[in-house]
């Protein structure tokens, strides 16, 4: 993984290269899997976030463009409306990509899965727009689905076999 990251060579800067230093290898590039300080790093370049937090913890929007919470009791409707973001194959995000990922960070079993408990119901309301059935609050909704296991796997589609944590076609797929 180190040589991934590294160069030994001169030449001419890019603005638009990443570098990074990270103190060790990640234990995993699987978001849901990412424990240690490396992969979370490596991970917030590597997957969007619904919900993001600034340097000053105030949270900001990556892909979600306007949300809306209704409904009183329980459960209530969190209604997402996506931004528009091209995937590095230069197609455009889709809702269903969005709920395949959040039902993936739902069910998979996983150190965080308790966090996402609250998410109830995931639904497609169209290609931009996604409902959440959540109990507990909207900072709560926010505040976790910013953290690194909530970054969205976009290779993920419902008519592909399932991705094993951290397998080669995992790694090759998100890339």
């Amino acid at each position: 993984m180190s040589f991934l990251f590294s160069d030994c060579g001169f030449r001419e800067e890019d603005p638009e290269e990443l570098i990074l230093s990270i103190p060790s290898d990640p234990i995993s590039l699987d978001p849901l899997f990412s424990t240690d300080l490396s992969s979370r790093t490596v991970g917030k370049f590597l997957y969007p976030f619904l919900f993001q937090k600034t340097p000053e913890g105030k949270p900001a929007y990556q892909l979600v463009e306007s949300f809306r919470l209704s409904g009183t009791g329980k459960i209530r409707s969190l209604k997402l409306k996506l931004r528009s973001h091209l995937l590095s194959n230069g197609e455009e995000l889709r809702a269903g990509q969005v709920r395949e990922s959040l039902r993936r960070l739902v069910t998979t079993p996983s150190p965080r899965k308790n966090q996402y408990e609250f998410i109830k119901e995931i639904n497609v309301l169209g290609q931009k727009e996604i409902e959440l059935k959540i109990s507990g609050g909207l900072r709560q909704a926010i505040d976790v689905l910013s953290l690194p296991p909530a970054g969205i796997v976009c290779c993920i589609n419902g008519n592909e076999k399932k991705l094993e944590a951290d397998s080669f076609e995992t790694l090759e797929k998100t890339i």
